[in-house]
């Protein structure tokens, strides 16, 4: 692949030259397939399957036939593993599993090959079961899942122990996903390890982005529009014959240190306190009526502030992460979580575009 000389960043400290590997199956690429390379993007997302996709010529000129589509080294299911960065100075951005072969064949036009796969979180959506659990937490649950899956687990207790718990029909992801939407939890597969916990907005930042010198866009937006200061869950008690009422209020959402003011809390002030919003939920106790509403409240209370940023390509940003941003005045400067993180490398360099959150300013 032809890459530019140089991608200067000043934070970067020196000019670099922009550089990748690929693994397949545990091994390097050939020669061959490295030379014909035209791009590569990976696409991270917490919410969504990660991607991504090679691009390479895909004719031998000296023998007239075309070479990668016809190849075993990009067989469905191989393993591969994506580095980007620069020279002497590569990161891991994806580990996924090629899914699907994309040949394209123009008239007047060299043959191209798009090698396409997802990440591990494409095991889990193989088959639908359904299933009755009895005195089980949604952590255990999906510890299990993960090492049926032979995959890793970095799982977060989620405390409450439910009396049952119910699946009818749905994938391992759409069994776990439905359970984090409710909690306020969230599932992805990194490296071959599954994540099911709290979006950890709350950590380090692990990078610091500075307007002008790393980063070439930023486009935040603040919107107390959608911000309550309180939610409620209703349930009732079967045995107790009683409604079941847990409440979250503003305050209790969990914020980055330095945060003065979440959205719930700015929203009130500013707008009136805000009306409770009712979800009528099915629980079974009140520690679960009470998780509930605290999930749901963060979930709304991290769409204060949404944005999207363009930088110079950091392999080192990746989705699930937070990144300091630097110099957009005192209300968009601060910390971010990364939801979603796009590494693009062409013959015009390398990029990095995210898609960032934020409760609080």
């Amino acid at each position: 692949m032809s890459l530019p000389s140089t991608a200067s960043s000043a934070s970067l400290g020196v000019a670099n030259v922009p550089d990748y590997d690929i693994q397949l199956a545990g091994g390097r690429m050939p020669a061959g397939a490295r030379r014909d390379i035209r791009s590569i993007t990976v696409q991270e997302d917490v919410d969504a399957l990660s991607m991504f996709t090679i691009e390479l010529y895909n004719w031998d000129e000296e023998k007239r036939k075309v070479t990668w589509s016809d190849a075993s080294t990009f067989a469905v299911g191989t393993d591969v593993v994506v580095s980007l960065g620069y020279l002497g100075d590569l990161h891991p951005v994806m580990t996924g599993e090629i899914t699907s072969l994309e040949p394209t064949f123009s008239a007047g036009s060299t043959p191209l090959l798009v090698v396409r796969g997802y990440d591990h979180r494409v095991r889990l959506s193989r088959k639908r079961d359904s299933d009755d659990y009895r005195k089980v937490k949604i952590s255990d649950l999906a510890s299990t899942i993960a090492a049926k899956a032979g995959l890793g687990a970095q799982v977060e207790d989620s405390g409450v122990t439910h009396e049952s718990v119910a699946r009818y029909n749905q994938t391992d992801l759409e069994f776990l996903r439905s359970w984090a939407r409710r909690i306020g939890y969230e599932v992805f597969v990194k490296d071959k390890v599954l994540h099911f916990a709290k979006p950890a907005n709350t950590r380090k930042a692990a990078v610091t982005l500075v307007l002008d010198v790393d980063v070439t866009e930023f486009t935040p937006r603040l919107s107390a529009l959608s911000q309550l200061g309180e939610v409620t869950v209703r349930g009732w008690d079967v045995k107790q014959k009683k409604a079941i009422v847990g409440r979250a209020r503003a305050g209790q959402e969990a914020k980055a240190t330095g945060d003065r003011s979440s959205g719930p809390r700015a929203a009130d002030r500013a707008l009136g306190e805000g009306a409770a919003a009712t979800l009528s939920l099915p629980v079974d106790s009140q520690a679960e009526a009470d998780q509930l509403a605290l999930g749901q409240l963060n979930e709304m209370a991290l769409q204060y502030i949404q944005g999207d940023l363009g930088c110079y390509g950091r392999p080192q940003v990746r989705a699930g992460v937070v990144v300091e941003v630097a110099g957009a005045g005192t209300t968009f400067s601060g910390p971010y979580y990364v939801t979603s993180a796009v590494h693009s490398m062409t013959p015009d360099g390398y990029t990095t575009h995210l898609s960032v959150r934020r409760n609080a300013t």
